[in-house]
């Protein structure tokens, strides 16, 4: 016997917490340090991964790393917010693609994300640039 289909809207769901949604967050930075974008797509749904704004933050962190694999992350910084079932996250890194010099300072990335329960599971369901 299946159970019936939940009449619960995502809207009235409590939102994740940071600590559930840590180690998503921890994996998306870890996509990130590897340099190569469509790793950070992979983690969103595939409707998403076409939108506009997640398209806009792919071209920024593309023009960043300039095929220059892996990069290091540093000054990753965040905050975040329950709304409407989710965690949105505002967050700011600043990426060293491999070969840059140290004299120059390391180019920042300014991205939102939100974070929601899907089945039992934490999932990555926006990624766009900050409006920040």
């Amino acid at each position: 016997v299946r159970p019936a289909p939940s009449t619960q809207s995502t809207s009235t769901a409590a939102a994740p917490t940071l600590s559930e949604c840590h180690p998503v967050f921890a994996m998306l930075l870890q996509q990130m340090e590897s340099g190569w974008g469509d790793r950070v797509l992979g983690m969103l749904d595939r409707q998403e991964r076409v939108a506009p704004h997640t398209q806009a933050l792919l071209e920024r962190y593309n023009a960043i790393v300039d095929e220059r694999r892996p990069v290091k992350l540093s000054n990753i910084a965040f905050s975040s917010q329950a709304r409407d079932g989710r965690l949105a996250m505002n967050g700011r890194v600043l990426i060293q693609p491999r070969g840059e010099t140290e004299g120059r300072p390391p180019p920042d990335l300014a991205f939102e994300a939100e974070f929601a329960s899907r089945d039992g599971r934490i999932v990555l369901t926006r990624l766009a640039p900050s409006s920040e």
